[in-house]
């Protein structure tokens, strides 16, 4: 036990020394007030802006129709209304005769533990102190838009953003409020209508927000397009202040007033348990900085509890004159030489990263400001094949192949995507290479990957495991301050940090590790270890992923609020506690 303890003593040394943000030598300065630059006062221009989006597309739920336009022309989609394709539930209205049905749902709280797709629990976390938060409010309260759910038909209720309060004292000497965004996507197009297949998407914001008065409207189906109409403006008035009908930084909004973000709270983790009836199966992807991720089933749902700190993210914005634009973009074209516009919040996806590479130049090479972000949303290929197998037929029960955070600027937005050529999953990023205040803008790329996933994904069962990770940039392997391999509880923990853009490849491996006539014992739970001197680093996983069946069939507790119970099952049938 002493040399165990010894070890843990070793590994938490080492990834405390790992950078976790985007700050250099010194705190960063946040202002998460900051948006998208006015353009050149009387002159026509072209803008840019690189930013995790704020507001929810459409801050609440629908349900709704629509027209497939297959081989019925150009304007099919234009002359769409979206309003004349509003459903009260699938048996009604045009939902019952069109051939694709779509929702977007905001999941509510949770009525009761045998409830699902629902919000369980909102906490907050400072040092060893667990706070839980109560419901105060949806926003906007109702919708003509809100729909009821039916798991006969794999529907979710459709609600709107909650907001949970947490009382003064119960923190520390303020009162935080923040605003919780759990919303599910999903789609069918079988007719005649049985169920809905499993969501496509799953999406969580947690914003720390205040109520603010101002000129706002419940978000409405548009009469005029297939869009939807929501009063208000991204940008700024010209003397910095905010307008009355400001949307730039609400999460979500009601009439007449926006629930307006705020700084994070000071060393605070945020956490959220969610109550699934059929999650994606998928990869996460994240704002968030040392994630803990549990997943277990209860009473019918598959139960995801997530806990991270805020990750602190670059952003930036640029304007062009639109006579200089198709002399610094050859090969493009402006529309309206007399117009000004401007493009974004762009933070993923591989447009967004060739909009960057464009723009890095005129930006500066340096972010305007630093954000603060809570969010994670499933990221997934139905087509995709990784080693020429699927993902559901690598992920089983699980649903989730790992969670991928980055402290980018912008990054692709789809899974890390399989290198046959190298047998490894590449990602990739891109940002400025300096912080607002001049420093280096260090990287953060951190992956927790499914170790059943892994191991079905290069078939290999048993044997331990080799994981290498490396930054390649210009077809070279680029620097790398420190990276750090683990493995505990069924998740292969990978992580590289302190490399600088514009937009490196980041890239792990994993293969069997050859055998060793002297093998050295070392714990089964967990390795880590610092970069070798080319910027790889390469550790051995041990081939025991999580408990034997035996350690399965101990009494294992589970605390709830302040109620313990126990069970004597292979496996726990309560939310495990989260752990930092």
């Amino acid at each position: 036990m002493k040399v165990k303890a010894a070890f843990f003593v070793l590994v938490a040394t080492l990834i405390s020394a790992v950078p976790t943000g985007a700050a250099g030598e010194s705190d960063p300065v946040v202002d998460n007030e900051w948006a998208l630059s006015d353009p050149p006062l009387g002159i026509p221009s072209q803008g840019v802006w690189f930013s995790e989006p704020v507001l929810q597309p459409n801050s609440t739920s629908y349900l709704t129709s629509f027209v497939d336009c297959s081989g019925k022309g150009s304007d099919c989609a234009l002359n769409e209304k979206r309003s004349e394709h509003i459903c009260l539930t699938v048996r009604t209205e045009t939902c019952a005769t069109e051939s694709n049905i779509s929702y977007n749902a905001f999941l509510p709280k949770c009525k009761d533990d045998f409830d699902t797709n629902c919000i369980a629990s909102v906490w907050l976390r400072k040092g060893e102190k667990k706070v839980y938060g109560e419901l105060d409010s949806y926003m906007p309260k109702s919708s003509p838009l809100h729909f009821a759910g039916d798991k006969k038909i794999n529907l979710p209720e459709g609600r709107s953003t909650s907001l949970w309060r947490f009382i003064k004292g119960a923190v520390d000497d303020r009162d935080h409020l923040l605003s919780v965004s759990a919303r599910l996507f999903g789609s069918s197009s079988e007719k005649p209508f049985v169920k809905f297949p499993t969501p496509t998407r799953l999406e969580v914001v947690i914003d720390p927000v205040v109520v603010h008065s101002g000129n706002y409207r419940i978000p409405a189906a548009s009469n005029k397009s297939n869009g939807w109409t929501i009063t208000g403006s991204y940008t700024r008035e010209r003397d910095g202040s905010f307008g009355s009908t400001y949307l730039g930084f609400c999460s979500a909004v009601d009439t007449g007033v926006c629930a307006r973000r705020q700084a994070s709270i000071v060393g605070a983790r945020y956490g959220i348990t969610l109550r699934l009836l059929d999650p994606p199966a998928a990869w996460l992807s994240g704002r968030l900085k040392d994630p803990s991720f549990d997943i277990s089933f209860q009473d019918g749902s598959f139960v995801w509890e997530i806990e991270a700190d805020p990750l602190i993210v670059p952003v930036a914005s640029a304007w062009i004159p639109n006579s200089d634009y198709e002399k610094k973009f050859p090969g493009t074209k402006l529309s309206d030489a007399d117009g000004t516009s401007w493009v974004g919040p762009l933070s993923r996806g591989d447009g967004a990263i060739r909009d960057f590479l464009r723009w890095e130049n005129l930006i500066g090479d340096k972010a305007g400001a630093l954000h603060s972000r809570w969010s994670l949303e499933s990221i997934q290929d139905a087509s995709l094949l990784v080693n020429g197998k699927s993902l559901k037929e690598c992920l089983r029960n699980e649903r989730v192949a790992g969670v991928v955070t980055s402290n980018a600027m912008v990054f692709q937005d789809s899974p890390p995507k399989w290198n046959s050529s190298e047998n490894a999953f590449d990602y990739v990023v891109a940002g400025p290479h300096l912080l607002p205040d001049g420093q280096e803008n260090l990287g953060l790329y951190r992956v927790k990957l499914n170790q059943q996933f892994a191991r079905c994904i290069y078939g290999l069962s048993d044997a331990p495991l080799v994981a290498t990770v490396s930054v390649i940039g210009e077809g070279v392997v680029r620097k790398v301050s420190t990276s750090s391999i683990q493995s505990s509880e069924g998740w292969i923990n990978l992580s590289i940090a302190g490399f600088t853009y514009s937009s490196p490849t980041l890239r792990f491996r994993l293969q069997a590790a050859a055998p060793s006539p002297t093998p050295t014992p070392m714990p089964s739970n967990s390795l880590a270890n610092s970069s070798t001197a080319n910027g790889g680093s390469t550790q051995v996983i041990p081939s025991k992923p999580s408990a034997t069946s035996a350690e399965k069939k101990k009494v294992a507790g589970c605390v709830k609020n302040s109620k313990s119970k126990k069970s004597a099952a292979k496996s726990t049938q309560c939310v495990k506690s989260a752990k930092r």
